[in-house]
This record gives structure tokens, sequence and C-alpha cells, in this order.
């Protein structure tokens, strides 16, 4: 007698044969999401993956493809970075959300002096990129939804790798880097951006870098780890009263001489509900206004007088 089981198995055996007989394409071509409920962490589906890669006679441009298809998107044989992205965009006009990986998967996308502004569009980002603009790399205005997977290293001295000016930034998975010195890796700088950290890497590791910096928008920390490896580095810091930072979970790390974990410039504290947090002995772990739960802990570095304990706070 057969199962439920055995008859699911069947279902889903025949509906392969005609998927693929019916020219459908194969399994690897399909994709069924479903609408993510009310769970926070919940990858926009999209489904058209387009690849940016180095144009095959000239390193200094760069091709746009569909990855179903052989050739070059019209427009996107030859051009800039920020030209194939605006190509990208339209011909995922009709699409709901569509994602970007930079280079083949594997090996890292050099793109120079080039960098993006993200059009008003739900976009998840792949791949491996490093680039050297001297300002911003990436920014990410109002409309924009960019949900990073991506490697992302940028080596630029006293400018922005993630520059939020008025969008939104989800780090998912993935690392975002900044090296150069005053580096800062995500810089929410006007107001309604909003930066969500749910895993991955963010870091800056030069003289003066920041991880994250909170001018007036929304930063809200679920997991991953944030870490400042440079001396006098600050992993997460909260500029002006009306900036919102909410830390609940994740790693919070400035491992560099005089470095700062969390630092709020601030008369509104930062409100921290549960993570581990770890400076050097002699470093701050918390500098400035905070409120934490008995649940944050801190592994090591001094903790401002002005930190609060309430016990009300739950993860």
């Amino acid at each position: 007698m057969k199962t439920k089981s055995d008859h699911l198995k069947s279902f889903l055996l025949l509906f392969s044969v005609l998927v693929i007989g019916l020219g459908l394409g194969t399994c690897s071509n399909i994709a069924i999401f479903d609408d993510g409920g009310n769970d926070p962490s919940y990858d926009p589906p999209y489904r058209l993956l387009y690849i940016i890669t180095k144009n095959a006679e000239s390193s200094s441009y760069y091709t746009a493809a569909r990855a179903d298809a052989d050739l070059p998107l019209p427009g996107a044989e030859k051009h800039s970075i920020q030209g194939c992205i605006n190509v990208i965009s339209a011909d995922a006009i009709n699409e709901e959300s569509f994602a970007i990986q930079f280079g083949n998967g594997t090996d890292e996308l050099d793109i120079g002096t080039n960098g993006a502004t993200f059009p008003g569009r739900n976009i998840t980002l792949l791949g491996k990129v490093t680039s050297n603009k001297a300002s911003n790399l990436f920014t990410v205005p109002e409309g924009a939804v960019i949900n990073s997977k991506a490697e992302i290293r940028y080596t630029a001295n006293t400018a922005n790798l993630f520059l939020i000016s008025g969008g939104a930034l989800i780090i998912s998975d993935g690392l975002i880097e900044a090296t150069g010195v005053s580096g800062i890796a995500i810089h929410i700088k006007f107001t309604d951006g909003a930066v969500t950290i749910n895993d991955g890497t963010v870091q800056a590791k030069g003289l003066n870098g920041i991880a994250i910096c909170n001018d007036y928008g929304a930063l809200t920390i679920n997991g991953g780890e944030i870490k400042a490896k440079g001396d006098r580095g600050v992993a997460v810091c909260k500029d002006t009263p009306i900036a919102v930072t909410i830390i609940s979970g994740g790693f919070v790390e400035a491992t560099g001489v005089n470095g700062t974990a969390v630092y709020n410039y601030s008369t509104s504290a930062v409100t921290i509900t549960g993570c581990k947090i770890q400076a050097n002995l002699d470093s701050w772990a918390i500098s400035g206004r905070a409120t934490i739960s008995p649940s944050v802990e801190i592994i090591e570095g001094k903790v401002d007088p002005k930190v609060v304990m309430d016990t009300a706070l739950k993860i």
C-alpha cells in the first residue's frame, strides 16, 4: 500500500517530467517562494539574476548579462559599473526584485575607481567585488532596498563604502569591509535611511576607521559581527539624538589601540538588549549613553558611567 509520502513523491516526479517536457527548463531554473509571513529576516524573492564581469576587450569596462542568457544585455556590452546597473534595472522593469552578482561567483571583481548609485528598486547583491573609488562606493537613495550577501572590500581613505541617503540596506550574509584610513563601511548620512544587520561581517580595518556610523537614521543589529580593527577605530557610532540605534544580537568588537566598540556621541541613548561586546582592557566597550539589558555580555573593556542597566529590557 502506498503511503502519503509515496503519493507525494510520484506527484513531484510527474511534475518534473511535465516541466522538462513542456520546455519550461530544468528544476535549477525554477524558483518557488512563499511570502515570508512576518519574519523580519525573510529575503525578498528574485526571479532574475544578472552577472557583471570585466569586459573581454577592455579592462576599463564591464559587461552585464542575465544568468540565463548567452549574450550580454543590449547596451551593457561595454560600460561602467553605473551604466551596467542602469541597463540591468531597465531590463528588469517588470520585476518586483532582482539580483546582481559581481564577478563569476568565485573570483573577486576589481572595479577600480568605479561605483554606483542604486536605482529605487529591491536588489540583492551577490559575488565578490573590490574598489578604490575616491568617494562613496555605493549610494542607497530613497526608494532603494539593497539586500547584500556579497563580499565587498573598499580601500579608499576618508570615504564611505555604503552611503545610506534615504534608502534601506540589509546585510544578511557576506562581508562589508573598509580598509582605508578614516574609512567607513556603512554610513547612514540622512534621515529616513535604515540599516539592518542580520548576519555576515561589517568591519573597518584602517586607522580611525568606523564600521557603522549612524548620523540620522535607524540602525538595527540582530546578528552578525561588527568590528573595528584599526587603532582609534569605532565599531558602532551614533552621532545625533535623532539617530535610533538598537543592538539586539551579534558581536560588536574593537581590537585596535584606543578603539571603541560602541560609541554614542549624542544625548539620546543607544538601546542594547542582547549581544557580546569586546574592546581592549583599557579601551571603551561602551562610551556614552546606553540602556542595556542584563543579557548583554561585556567580555572586556571599559563601560561609561552613563550606561544604565534596565532589567525590563528583553531580547
